[in-house]
């Protein structure tokens, strides 16, 4: 897809954080993924302190990982990281923690995770002359962890507690264009936008599935992203497209799926889009309507 480039946008690492005495001096970038179908569980958490110069004062790293979702589960197990450049570690004793582990060592609720939410536009104006980013987000009904990261040092513990969404789900967006008007050369400067060049179909859009943040209530996480579009002069594609958001549960193998319209416009591409164009606002594209 060249005039719609989807694109990650400024993703916090993890999500809500609840600092406990110094924690935050001591801990920061953790990172909890899972791979069911390759059952490989990866934890990694940095370590970093104002007067921490990466001696042998921490004794370790552990992470208690608890399911607190709403889900018929009782799940609680401690898992301890290692700095040593093995069990998962790449670089030893660079402040680094690691553990690659099974991941059937989680245990995951029978629950089906479900889309509650798109804030997602209806219509969205064009700049003339420079690109720009479409912002939406995602509601999910997920999988709620809650994870301990511990650090020990000379008899100190310090702790921060974090909530993931560990659901072992796949989000898919495609996109359908047959009602875009579309540039049909793209050797050269003039922007000749065409209808229905790509007919009635859904295509893929490649992405990375962001980091979610936590609601503070129920399952429920917010994964945020969005999607650059090019100027109008840049021969941006106008009109209408539908997105289709599906999100995979790979742990009971089925999905749910919603699809969102947008409406794509700015003055100066030749087509008066009446429900938010007029004679008065662009007289170039609707002079003739």
């Amino acid at each position: 897809m060249r005039r719609l480039l989807f694109i990650l946008i400024l993703f916090c690492a993890c999500s809500d954080k609840l600092i406990i005495n110094d924690s935050i001096q001591w801990i920061k970038n953790v990172i909890i993924n899972i791979d069911r179908t390759n059952n490989e569980l990866y934890i990694q958490a940095e370590t970093i302190s104002q007067n921490f110069q990466q001696d042998d004062s921490i004794d370790s790293v552990t992470v208690d990982l608890e399911y607190v979702g709403s889900g018929n589960l009782e799940y609680n197990r401690t898992f301890l990281l290692y700095d040593n450049g093995e069990n998962g570690d790449i670089i030893s004793t660079n402040g680094i923690y690691t553990l690659v582990d099974d991941a059937d060592k989680v245990d995951s609720p029978n629950e089906q995770s479900d889309i509650i939410d798109i804030n997602f536009p209806a219509y969205f104006e064009l700049n003339n002359i420079s690109s720009d980013i479409i912002l939406f987000d995602i509601t999910i009904n997920g999988k709620k962890y809650l994870a301990t990261t511990n650090v020990f040092e000379n008899g100190n513990t310090h702790s921060l507690d974090q909530y993931f969404n560990i659901d072992n789900t796949q989000l898919e967006i495609q996109i359908n264009k047959s009602n875009l008007y579309i540039d049909d050369d793209d050797s050269d400067e003039v922007c000749n936008r065409v209808a229905d060049k790509y007919g009635d179909v859904f295509y893929p859009i490649s992405f990375e599935w962001p980091d979610a943040r936590t609601t503070g209530y129920n399952d429920y996480f917010i994964y945020e992203s969005g999607f650059t579009v090019n100027s109008i002069q840049d021969c941006a594609s106008t009109g209408q497209a539908i997105f289709r958001f599906i999100l995979n549960d790979l742990d009971t193998g089925e999905s749910v799926q919603e699809d969102r319209t947008i409406t794509l416009y700015g003055c100066g591409d030749g087509i008066c889009e009446e429900s938010y164009e007029s004679i008065n606002n662009c007289f170039e594209d609707c002079s003739n309507e």
